[in-house]
Formats: structure tokens, C-alpha cells, sequence
């Protein structure tokens, strides 16, 4: 499997001693890559989706697949990935699971892709390590899950890889039919995917001087065009619209050392910058003796190179659009450097090596798989279950002014909706909903700054977060609580590890909820709530939903006095207001 090309020495490890280290170490990195992936793709399944998720899916993939493949008046159009969303029962589904579940089966792919090539060539410790830096650099999973044409790409741009290796190591020819069905894929599914294979094939025709590359590459042009010629003016005028308005993320190399960081390789600018160097350079420089291995990567290397040299003149491609090329560029670093380790190094080196990988990568692994966190972009899905829990349907929701995707998660999203009425708003039948992109400014609507009782339950997520604004009640509907969690003024509030009793006395026509908002978002599970009846009845069963800064109660019409008492062990943990809703 990893032949030394060193005898043994008293001084060194055996060769077989230093395989089975090789061997643990990649087992090791997989079994944590394989958990991290698992529980990403756990999160991802269970999370709303996003903005540009909507996006596909309603305006593509839910109108079938004739419409996918024709319009292509907006870059959202991944189409290759939407036609077979849309061909797929299901296509105008919202739900995570269902949206992103070929995003998720095509990250699976990729993945098992790379740990089969690479152990079948006795380099599974470069495919280890490589998978371990893609699953520990959250923003590259993340995007590859989304219901867009991402996870597509990294798929592709790992088979484009093994392809070429494959067929300079074999020269069979299927090689060649998958690196031309992958680029076709790839391209049909984001034009940018054309920078990276086309330098792709052309530079494996240049290195094998073989006519069945260079018909390949004709034939893979030819159907590209063939896929896009029914959108080819939509397309030219779409490219047009973007080059006047573009995102601006590669005005300089930062550009790209920001792609590694994000999708490859999650570390300081420093770190980023001495890997990038480190792969480039042991890919330029000759080795004596070399293999077909290295060959195939140094080419994969090339394009990747390639790829973001052209991105860097265009300037106005999007980071999201080369997270592929970032993956396929270190992954073939690895297997570059790995083949000279092996072949062409003294086995001290080699060892060394090793040893230092285990140390860094290992390490990085292991805080990431015990410090796992995950917030969604945008939390539709808790909102929705805010909107219903918190309020009364007789308190109106304005949502389509700022935060249009509500309506997807709410009961009776047309009954609720209601446009903004100042006085609705300050007489408490009236809630705003907002949902401000952050890297845009600051929030599309702004409350009424003279009034005291204005509240806000926040549901964070990492692009937008959706804010509830609402007018706290003149009657709190709380008995025997601290008159800061009544007072109408949020500034204020009580600790809550001391302990907090909150009081509801009988309300014959019964109770909605009752909402209590905190001073920062809340942990799942780190409030202890005590909830009874104080006339000794049986307890009610209530399920409370934390959502952000808020704790919610929904009571389902309870008529009979309660008591909630909550407890926490952070003494920094403050309880701003609470009250309660009548049904």
C-alpha cells in the first residue's frame, strides 16, 4: 500500500510499522470527517433553507423541468441541478430535507469518491487528510448542502480529478468519457465550472498527446453549446446584467487566498497563504522519479490555477463559485506532495511529515468535532413556529413588506398578513416582522423611537436574522414577578440564576402563551423550567420553544392559575420581560 523506497535502518520505524501508522491516522481523520459531515448534513436537513435557496426552488425547479431548461433570465438558474430537481417528485417542496436532497446525496458522493480512489491507489492518508480540512471548514459543507448547484460542483470537480489521474495512470478509455460527461455536468449546472475544465482537458491533451483527448474535449464543447442554446440570448444578456453589477470579491489575490480559507482550508491569512505556496511550489518543481499519480495532479493543479487566474481577471465572479476549485486544488496538492513523500524523499522526511500532519490536522479535527456549532443562514422554520406559539391569531402579522418567506411557515399565513398600521402596531394588534440582510446595513423597518414598550424576539441566523417587532401589553398578565420583567421598559431585567417565579392567575377565556424575552439567545437546554398549577391540579403539558432571545409557553387555552419557575446556572443570563397572551 505505501511502498518506502528506502531500506530499513535500525535507526528508522519499519516500512510496514510506518504503514500502519499511515493506516490509523487515515482512519482516524475519516471516522471524524465521516461524524462532522454526518452532523452537518443533519443540521442542513433539519434547517430552513435560505433566501437563495426560495429563489431555486420556486422560481425553477417548482415549475418544471421545460422551464428550467429555457429560462435563464437570473444566475440562480443552476440548471443541470434544478432539471433534475424538478424532475424528481417533490420539485416545489420547501422543506430542508426534501430541497437540499441532492445537494446531500452529491457532497456523499464526492466524499465517498475520494476515500475510494485514493484507498484503491494506497494514498488514503492524502484523501484523508484532504477530506478532513473540506469537512472542518463549515462555510464549504455548508454551501455544497444548499438546495443550489454547489454540491454538484465539488462532486464534479472530484470526478474531473480522478478522471484525469485515472486515465493518464490506466489510459482506458472510460476515464475520458467520465471527465467529459463531469465537465458537461459541471458547466450545464454554473457556466464558471468552464474555467476549470476546459484548462482541465487541454492540459491533459497537451501532456498525453492522445487524439481521444483532444476529440473529447471537441465533443465536450460541442455539448455544452448544445445545452444552452435554448437560453444563449437570456444567457449573454444574464451575463451582461452581472458584469455591471457585480459582488467585487477577487479585486486582488486575497480573493483567492479567502476562497481557501472559506472552502478548503479554514486557518489565519498566514496559514492559508504558506499552504497555497507549499502545494503550488511541490507541484512546479521536478521529481526524479515521479508516477502517473503526480502527473494527473500537477495537471489538476494547473487548471485550478488556471481557474482562479481567470476568475482574478474577470473580477466579478462571486467566492461561492470556486469553493470547488479551491477543494480540487488542495486535494490534488495533497496527493502531488504525497507522491513525492513517497517516491522521491528519504523515509526521515517522510516520517517527520507524518508526524507534524497528525499533530495539526489532528488537533484541528478533534476541537472541531468537540466544539461543533451550527446557525442556520436564516431560521424561517423557528420564526414560522413564533409567529403561531407567541401570538394569538387575532394579533396581525406584517411580513411580505421585509420578510416575504414567512408566509411559507405560518398556519394561515393570507388571514394573518396585514399591511403596517401605526396605530395596529402601537395598540398591540399589530406585529412587524424583519428580515435585513446584515452585510447590507441595517434593518428595513424601524419602530416608533418615542415609545418605551417596544420589544423584539431576534431569531439569529448567520445572513439575516428575523426580528419580531411588537408592543409589550400595558398588562403584563404576570402576578408575585420582579417589577423588571413587567415594567414595560426592556433595558431592565432580573438575573435568573437566583431563580424566578413568574405567577398567571385564572383567565376564563384561556391563555395563548406566554413569552419571555432574555438579555442574549438562548442554549437548548440550559434553563430549568419548573411548571405547575398552584391548586394542586395535574400539571399541565406544555412543550416550550426557545427561539433566540425568547423562551415561549404556548398554553393551548389553560384557564386555570399557573406558575413557571426558571433557574439557570449563568449568572450573566438576565430575564428582560415577560407576559402573557390571551387566547
Amino acid at each position: 500500500m505505501c511502498p518506502l523506497q528506502q531500506m530499513p535502518s535500525p535507526l528508522l520505524p519499519r516500512p510496514s510499522l510506518l504503514c500502519r501508522l499511515e493506516w490509523l491516522l487515515a482512519i482516524f481523520l475519516l471516522a471524524l470527517t465521516l461524524w462532522q459531515t454526518g452532523r452537518m448534513m443533519h443540521a442542513m436537513a433539519s434547517t430552513s433553507i435560505t433566501t437563495d435557496e426560495y429563489g431555486t426552488v420556486l422560481t425553477f425547479a417548482a415549475r418544471g423541468p421545460q422551464h428550467v431548461a429555457t429560462d435563464y433570465r437570473a444566475p440562480k438558474n443552476h440548471i443541470f441541478f434544478n432539471l433534475l430537481n424538478a424532475l424528481l417528485p417533490g420539485s416545489d417542496s420547501l422543506l430542508p430535507t426534501r430541497a437540499r436532497l441532492l445537494s446531500l446525496i452529491a457532497v456523499g458522493l464526492a466524499i465517498g469518491g475520494v476515500i475510494a480512489f485514493t484507498a484503491s491507489t494506497g494514498r488514503l492518508l492524502e484523501g484523508a487528510l484532504a477530506l478532513s480540512l473540506l469537512s472542518f471548514s463549515p462555510k464549504a459543507l455548508e454551501l455544497a448542502m444548499q438546495a443550489r448547484g454547489y454540491g454538484f460542483l465539488l462532486l464534479f470537480g472530484v470526478v474531473c480529478a480522478i478522471a484525469v489521474i485515472e486515465f493518464l495512470r490506466s489510459g482506458r478509455s472510460g476515464w475520458l468519457w467520465a471527465l467529459g460527461a463531469a465537465s458537461v455536468a459541471g458547466v450545464y449546472t454554473v457556466p464558471n465550472f468552464l474555467f476549470f475544465c476546459g484548462p482541465l482537458l487541454l492540459l491533459t491533451w497537451v501532456s498525453s498527446k492522445k487524439r481521444a483527448v483532444f476529440f473529447t474535449g471537441l465533443a465536450t464543447g460541442i455539448l455544452i453549446l448544445l445545452c444552452y442554446a435554448p437560453v444563449a440570448t437570456q444567457f449573454v444578456q444574464a451575463f451582461r446584467d452581472f458584469q455591471a453589477d457585480p459582488e467585487m470579491d477577487f479585486q486582488s489575490v486575497d480573493g483567492v487566498i479567502r476562497s481557501i480559507q472559506l472552502y478548503a482550508c479554514s486557518s489565519q491569512s498566514w496559514e492559508a497563504w504558506f499552504f497555497l505556496l507549499l502545494l503550488g511550489l511541490n507541484g512546479i518543481l521536478p521529481q526524479h522519479p515521479s508516477s502517473a499519480i503526480r502527473s494527473g495532479a500537477r495537471i489538476v493543479l494547473g487548471a485550478a490555477v488556471i481557474f482562479f487566474g481567470i476568475v482574478l481577471i474577470l473580477k466579478t465572479p462571486p467566492v461561492r463559485v470556486t469553493a470547488f476549485a479551491a477543494f480540487s486544488f488542495v486535494f490534488a496538492g495533497i496527493l502531488a506532495l504525497g507522491d513525492r513523500l513517497r517516491i522521491a524523499s528519504p523515509a526521515s522526511l517522510r516520517i517527520v511529515v507524518v508526524v507534524i500532519a497528525a499533530i495539526l490536522v489532528g488537533k484541528r479535527a478533534i476541537s472541531g468535532t468537540a466544539h461543533f456549532e451550527f446557525l442556520p443562514a436564516e431560521d424561517w422554520m423557528t420564526a414560522g413556529r413564533v409567529a403561531d406559539a407567541a401570538f394569538p391569531p387575532s394579533v396581525n402579522i406584517n411580513y411580505k413588506d421585509h420578510a416575504k418567506y414567512l408566509g411559507h411557515w405560518i398556519a394561515t399565513p393570507e388571514e394573518r398578513s396585514c399591511a403596517f398600521d401605526e396605530a395596529a402596531y402601537l395598540n398591540g394588534r399589530l406585529v412587524v416582522v424583519d428580515a435585513a440582510n446584515k452585510w447590507a446595513g441595517t434593518q428595513t423597518f424601524l419602530p416608533p423611537q418615542d415609545d418605551l414598550r417596544n420589544a423584539e424576539i431576534r431569531i439569529p441566523g448567520s445572513t439575516r436574522d428575523v426580528v419580531f417587532f411588537l408592543r409589550l401589553p400595558s398588562d403584563s398578565g404576570i402576578q408575585n414577578a420582579p417589577i423588571q420583567l413587567v415594567d414595560g421598559k426592556v433595558p431592565t431585567g432580573a438575573d435568573v440564576a437566583p431563580g424566578i417565579t413568574l405567577q398567571s392567575p385564572p383567565v376564563p377565556g384561556g391563555l395563548h402563551s406566554l413569552v419571555i424575552l432574555f438579555n442574549r439567545s438562548l442554549i437548548p437546554g440550559e434553563l430549568n423550567i419548573d411548571f405547575s398549577s398552584p391548586s394542586g391540579d395535574k400539571q399541565p403539558e406544555i412543550a416550550p420553544l426557545v427561539a433566540g432571545n425568547a423562551l415561549i409557553i404556548p398554553l393551548k387555552g389553560e384557564t386555570r392559575e399557573i406558575q413557571l419557575k426558571l433557574t439557570s446556572g449563568d449568572a450573566k443570563l438576565r430575564a428582560l420581560e415577560a407576559w402573557t397572551c390571551r387566547k
